[in-house]
């Protein structure tokens, strides 16, 4: 899924997200509850335009993210792909 919308919620059927636009603004996206997902469910969030200037902040609708709240893109093209345990998530690349 290609989207300038923020903030973007994962859907189910998503397994790559690009984070796109060309303003100014923070971007942020919102990963699903990982007990809807299941274990296993996996999804990438990638920059494809100013992450470096305009961070983006993924945040969860349940659970934690390698422990916190939050994980954030600042580079530009940069990309975190996130997996499910069933309780929470965990960055793996």
């Amino acid at each position: 899924t290609a989207t300038a919308a923020s903030p973007y919620t994962v859907l189910t059927t998503d397994r790559t997200v690009l984070i796109s636009g060309t303003d100014t603004a923070a971007k942020s996206v919102v990963l699903p509850n990982p007990a809807t997902v299941g274990e296993g469910f996996d999804v990438i969030v990638k920059d494809v335009v100013t992450a470096a200037a305009n961070n983006i902040t993924v945040t969860t609708a349940a659970g934690l993210i390698d422990g916190g709240a939050n994980a954030v893109i600042s580079t530009n093209k940069g990309k975190l792909t996130f997996q499910s345990d069933g309780t929470n998530w965990h960055i793996i690349a």
